[in-house]
Order: C-alpha cells, then structure tokens, then sequence
C-alpha cells in the first residue's frame, strides 16, 4: 500500500507538471550509497541505507494557494501536511494542518488570522495540536493580538486562552514569522524540521491563561522596549525592560542586548556582552568573551576574564572559484540558549561546533538533528569531528539556460596523537550539481575518509 501511494503521488506530480497553469510544485530526490567494512577489502558491504524524496503540490485560485506536502523515506511516508493561504475583503488568512502517517493520526492544525485596520494590525491564533498522551490527548489554544506603529513607538497587545507565544516575537518576526508553519524547513540534505504550533493547553476547554503589553520607544540614545506580562498563577508577572546594541566607546566591545525584569518578590538583569568585529577582507574569526562563573550574588557571569578564538575561516572568491580554508581551535563554547522564552533567563548553553561537507562553520542546538548535518566519520564507537579544512568551490554556466556547482574539500585532525591519514587526513568530500535546463537539476557527490569509501549519493530535483 506504500509504494502505491508514493507511485500515485509521483505520477499525479507529473501530471500536475504538464497542465502547468495555476498549478506549482517541485519534486526532489535523494538516495545514498554507504560502505561498511569489517577486517578487510573482502568484508566490505554496501547498502542503500539513505532515502527521501519531496513532492509539494500548490494550487492557486481566487488569489488562494493551497498546498500538498508529503515526505517520504525507505520506511515509507515520514511527513505529510496541507496548507491554505489567502484573503477575504482585508482579512488574511493561513491555516495548516499536520498528520503522522506512521502512527496514521492526527497532529497538528494551526489557523492565523490578520486585518489592518486604520494602522492597526490585529491578529488571531487558534492552534489544535495531539498532546504527549496519545491520540485521545487533543489539545487547543487561541491567542488574540495587536501591534500599532505611533510616530517612533510601537504599541503591542496579546491576551492568550492555552497558546503559547510572546507579543514580542511576533513583532520581531512578524506574526507569520513567530506563529506560522516552518513548512518543512530542511537542516541539513535528509533531515527535516516540520513543525507547527506554539503551544497549547491542557485540554480542549482552555481559560485564560496570560496577557502581555508592549511598548517601544526612543529614551536618550536607546531604542527600549518594555513588556508586562499577567497570567493567572500570579496575577503579575513581571515587567521588563529590554535595551539592544548599547554602545559603551570601547569601538571593539559592547553589549548587545541588556534587560532588567522586575517581580514583586525580584529583579534580575541579564546581561549579553558582545565584540564588535571590522571587516576584515576574507578572515572570519570566531571570538567568545570569557567570564567567570560566579560574580554578584545571583551567581550570573559578569566579570570578563579574557576574550578566546575558538575558530578562523578564510573565504576567497575570485572568477566564479571559491577557496575556503579553516581552523576549529575548540569545538564546544557558549551561545545564548535556543529554549529562551523570557528576557529575564540569560541561560547559556554549550554547543558545538563543527564543519559542514561544503567547508562552512555551524552550531547545532537540536541534537537529534544537529551533528548529522556535519562532515564525520564514525570509527567504531567514535565519531571524528575534523578541526581543519580547505577546498573550493565552483560555480558556472552549464547548457540550456542552467548552471553548474563543483565543491572538492578536505578534511584533517591536527594536535592529535591518534593517527589518521597521511598529514592528519580525515576525509574528502567531492559534490557535483547540473542543471538541466531551467526546471531540472542532477547531482551526485562522493565521501571518502581514511577508513575507505563512505558514502556515494544522488540527487534529482525538478520544478513547475
């Protein structure tokens, strides 16, 4: 029943391609080839472990888009959602729904609503999401907003029945941006992040459950933004005030983002130091400030004891070539945490650092995700993470209309005294890309490491 179900869906996407017109969409393929050896050259086995493919469908009329959206790997179906988008009079409208098609059950339906109304803009969230019970788990939440420019201060509102979010974020991001359907956003090529929501309540009657106010406005020399939050837990919450790109002279040093939260029982101030770097051509420094890890009585680090480099990257491009090169001095130091929801947590978090196959420097802060997405290679119970790396890119002009990407780079260990390849090298990484007129693109690419041949992988991608 599987493969008949992708078969379907792969003939109705051809087919949806010859009509063309109002319909829209692209298909994409990959699979991978990888070689495992135990004891020797006869041990050698080759599997085809790594398969996905997209297909999204979009169909527009009436100035509405509606779309089909489906996922699928070597077990099958992995992801499928379908989407609409549109107006009626000044009302826009959004709305997103999510099933799981192993556990055959329903997700996630998110429905946005936005009118402008005489410089106003007003807004509406009702979320429907499967909570961590089971199927008999539904949950829902609804948030209803607003966000005003006044000359130079900007007016927010937002009172909240079981959803989640911040008044805040949805001026920063806009309130698709914050609230909308990351739509099968891709990490890395075969790991997808299909999310949906922003929190709901704990059953399908949800009270009210928290009402945020938001003000921005010019004091002195800053731009502050202040924000009072109420839920029915304490009445009030908290009120804050939030300060960003605090100049303080140094020219090289400032602080990026400052904030001061009062509670009836406390205040906490969190305070994000930053280093304001020049230009400096093609030499890209990768600098931490180092603090203590206690200071004050709240045990927040606010005296610096020194500034560390933990990477350095050279980026050359001349004539449609690229040459990178770089040095991952420490692979784990601090970033501001990706689970932050209140200005008043200046929690940080280690993450690491590493190389991605086409030469570039990533942070993963979702590790069911994250380190996949990195060029390694596993040797036994270890997986190698190179710290040094050079190679080029290039770019050009192929038949018919398209283009053409080349990517060569190498990967070594240094400081080390556990013995790779020649000069410390790890691995190799050879990517080809052709595009086959406007519509069509082939790929292939090519991993090789001190241990033999990794991976050998395909790729085709279509459009309409």
């Amino acid at each position: 029943m599987k493969r008949a179900l992708v078969l379907s869906l792969l003939v109705l996407g051809l087919r949806v391609a010859a009509y063309g017109g109002a319909f829209t969409g692209s298909w994409d393929t990959n699979l991978c080839l990888s070689w495992a050896a135990d004891g020797g050259v006869s041990d050698t086995v080759v599997s085809f472990d790594v398969f996905y493919s997209r297909l999204y469908i979009d169909y527009e009329v009436c100035d509405w888009v509606f779309g089909s959206n489906v996922i699928f790997d070597l077990t099958g179906i992995e992801y499928l959602w379908f989407d609409a988008a549109g107006s009626l009079g000044a009302f826009s409208f959004t709305s997103i729904i999510q099933f799981d098609p192993d556990a055959k059950s329903f997700m996630d339906w998110e429905n946005i609503a936005e009118v402008s109304i005489a410089g106003v803009n007003f807004y509406g969230l009702f979320d429907m999401a499967l909570g961590a019970l089971g199927p008999d788990d539904v949950r829902v939440g609804s948030a209803y907003g607003m966000l005003a420019d006044v000359g130079d201060c900007t007016f927010g509102a937002e009172i909240r029945f079981g959803a989640g979010g911040h008044i805040y974020w949805a001026y920063v991001f806009g309130v698709q941006g914050w609230y909308g359907h990351s739509d099968g956003y891709e990490l890395c090529p075969g790991y997808f992040l299909i999310t949906a929501g922003n929190g709901t309540g704990a059953d399908c009657n949800p009270g009210f459950t928290g009402l945020s106010l938001m003000v921005k406005f010019p004091f002195t020399c800053l731009d502050v933004i202040a924000l009072a939050d109420f839920s029915c837990l304490n009445g009030f919450d908290q009120v804050c005030f939030l300060l960003e790109q605090i100049d303080l002279g140094a020219g090289w040093f400032n602080i990026d983002t400052m904030s001061i939260c009062y509670q009836t029982g406390s205040k906490s101030i969190c305070v994000d130091l930053d280093l304001t770097l020049g230009d400096a051509v093609c030499v890209t420094p990768y600098f931490d400030i180092v603090t203590q890890t206690q200071s004050f009585t709240d045990g927040r680090a606010y005296l610096i004891d020194g500034i560390a480099l933990n990477a350095l990257t050279l980026t050359y491009n001349y004539n449609g070539v690229t040459f990178k090169a770089g040095e991952i001095f420490n692979h784990v130091w601090e970033r501001e945490s990706a689970s932050v929801t209140a200005w008043d947590d200046c929690d940080k978090m280690n993450q690491y650092w590493a190389f991605t196959p086409t030469g570039s420097i990533t942070r993963f802060t979702l590790p069911q995700y994250g380190l996949q997405c990195a060029f390694n290679v596993i040797d036994g119970d270890v997986t190698i993470y190179p710290n040094e790396m050079f190679g080029v890119s290039i770019d050009g002009d192929s038949c018919c209309g398209g283009a053409y990407d080349v990517d060569l780079y190498n990967f070594f260990m240094a400081g080390t005294e556990v013995q790779y390849g020649i000069f410390g090298w790890v691995g190799t990484y050879a990517g080809l890309s052709v595009d086959i007129g406007t519509n069509t693109t082939i790929g292939a690419s090519l991993t090789i490491s001190y241990l033999g041949v990794e991976s050998l992988c395909f790729n085709f991608s279509f459009g309409w």
